[in-house]
C-alpha cells in the first residue's frame, strides 16, 4: 500500500480506481441525457403557433414525471452496462475505459 496525500488509501486495488474517476472524470448530466433521449424518441409538439420539444413539455408541466423518468432511464443504462454508479453519481462506462487506456499509456504498463 502507498500513501497518497488527502485520499484514505486502503489494501487491494478499487480505490484506486475510484479516486481516479472522482478526480480525473466529471459525473454525467443526467436530466440532460433523458431530455436527449426523449428529443430522440417524440415527434414536436406544436400548439398554435409554437412548437415544443417534449423534454421540454415533460419538465414544465409534470416536474415530479420528468425526475422519475430521468431515474429510471440512470438505472436502466447502469443495468445495461453503459453507466457506473460510484456516490451516488453516474459515469459513461467508456469515459472510465478511455481514461484508463490513457493512464495506461502515460505510465507505459
Amino acid at each position: 500500500m502507498r500513501y497518497l496525500s488527502g485520499v484514505g488509501v486502503e489494501y487491494g486495488t478499487e480505490w484506486v480506481i475510484e479516486h481516479l474517476i472522482e478526480t480525473k472524470l466529471e459525473p454525467i448530466d443526467s436530466e440532460e441525457l433523458f431530455e436527449e433521449l426523449l428529443d430522440e424518441c417524440y415527434p414536436e409538439v406544436t400548439v398554435g403557433c409554437c412548437t415544443f420539444s417534449p423534454s421540454q413539455v415533460m419538465k414544465e408541466l409534470d416536474p415530479v414525471c420528468f425526475r422519475i423518468g430521468t431515474q429510471e432511464n440512470l438505472d436502466s443504462l447502469a443495468e445495461d452496462s453503459q453507466l457506473y454508479e460510484h456516490s451516488g453519481d453516474y459515469y459513461r462506462l467508456e469515459d472510465i475505459e478511455d481514461m484508463l487506456v490513457g493512464i495506461e499509456e502515460e505510465t507505459d504498463f
